[in-house]
């Protein structure tokens, strides 16, 4: 898909204005007729590796020593920590859903 066309796509939505509420719903239920007909769809690449994905944050944790100072390894740190204590023992339970 080119470039107009990713544009095109992502401003069918926006573009409507006034948003009634009967045009959210049946875009949420198309949408939802859409990830229930993908449910079991898989792909091998659909299991890759992905860094910026939020629930890999500790994955940077090997990176900790190009911060260039003590304050910058003291925030990483602490959002690392937070993230450890917090989310991860949470992520098992979130429904995962895959990007389409």
């Amino acid at each position: 898909m080119d470039e107009t066309s990713k544009m095109g796509t992502r401003r069918m939505v926006s573009d409507i204005n006034p948003r009634s509420s009967e045009m959210l719903f049946s875009w949420g239920q198309a949408v939802g007729y859409l990830a229930c007909g993908l449910q079991d769809f898989d792909h091998p690449v659909a299991h890759r590796f992905y860094a910026w994905n939020p629930s890999e944050t500790l994955h940077s944790r090997k990176n900790r020593a190009y911060f260039t100072s003590d304050h910058e390894r003291e925030i990483a740190d602490y959002f690392w920590n937070l993230f450890e204590t917090h989310a991860l023992p949470k992520l098992s339970k979130l429904v995962k859903k895959r990007q389409l």
